[in-house]
């Protein structure tokens, strides 16, 4: 887990999600869809929360409602049960003030594409609160954006900058990063983690980071949310959910002495490898065999393919 200082200015929660259901009714059909009968979509009873500084890693398989939950708390969508706010502000009943406590950065871009980054800046910046235009032109720099080059004629991995040199040029407590790292060189996806790092740093502001890339979690989350067929299966602290797992290898009759806390397995001709959820701390391997402590990718692949609940 990364290093915090001490002394956060803010000891409000960033994020609170209380018991939040949204359920998303199917579209009416239109002659331009198929007559394929479109089923509804519930996120149900997620509650969970964030406090200042921290970064929670968002994961779960594509379908699983990840996107529908980033959605909800940007406000695109209203909570039918339950409530969100965003560093205090209730995000229905106030919603403005919580807006303006968001940034949202996503593979695609949301700037029109035949404006440049200077554009941009003069154009956008004036409607958010706090904006400093020299702070962006800083950040421009800083990723090498050219200013003056419309957005249609940049890279993919150069307009994800061009959002991400926005939203740390004005006054956000909770950055959502949705994939910000498709399209980066790995370079720059480097220099992301170590910006992540920048924004929570001061214990003021917090990151949601939803990816697959599991590698970047490892690195840098502090909880991780896994969502599966639209619930919270589970929410914990990183080095709470990584010592609750295991790696295993060995025989398939060693393998097979653990079956009761197997999550997942791969076997192979001579060796088998599982993933087990141990039921304590200091749980005795009473059968020998190799083990180590797991990496999210690890838990997130064999944990996917089964159906167990963390708890």
């Amino acid at each position: 887990m990364c290093m915090r200082k001490e002394g956060k200015m803010d000891s409000r929660y960033i994020l609170e999600v209380n018991h939040m259901t949204k359920t998303l009714l199917p579209r009416k059909k239109n002659n331009l869809e198929s007559n394929e009968e479109k089923k509804s979509f519930t996120l149900s009873d997620f509650d969970f929360r964030i406090e200042p500084g921290y970064i929670l890693g968002l994961v779960g398989k594509n379908g699983a409602g990840k996107t529908t939950l980033i959605h909800t708390i940007l406000g695109l969508y209203q909570p039918n049960e339950g409530t969100i706010t965003v560093n205090g502000y209730d995000r229905v009943k106030e919603s403005v003030k919580a807006k303006k406590n968001i940034a949202f950065i996503t593979d695609e871009c949301l700037f029109p594409l035949d404006l440049s980054p200077k554009n941009i800046g003069k154009i956008f910046g004036p409607l958010y609160d706090g904006f400093d235009y020299k702070m962006f032109e800083g950040y421009c720099k800083r990723f090498s954006i050219p200013m003056t080059k419309c957005l249609r004629k940049q890279s993919k991995g150069m307009k994800v900058k061009v959002q991400l040199a926005f939203c740390l040029s004005y006054d956000a407590r909770l950055y959502v990063f949705d994939e910000p790292s498709a399209g980066l060189d790995p370079i720059f996806r480097k220099e992301l983690l170590e910006l992540f790092f920048e924004i929570v740093d001061d214990g003021t502001r917090s990151i949601i980071l939803s990816t697959h890339l599991t590698d970047d979690l490892d690195k840098i989350a502090d909880y991780i949310l896994y969502v599966e067929d639209g619930k919270q299966n589970f929410f914990m602290e990183k080095e709470e959910l990584v010592s609750k797992f295991k790696l295993i290898k060995g025989s398939r009759g060693q393998i097979n002495y653990y079956n009761k806390y197997v999550v997942g397995r791969k076997d192979e001709d001579i060796f088998s490898e599982a993933l087990v959820l141990l039921p304590e701390e200091n749980f005795e391997f009473r059968v020998p065999v190799q083990v180590s402590l797991p990496k999210i990718e690890d838990i997130m692949v064999y944990y996917m393919s089964d159906k167990k609940n963390v708890g």
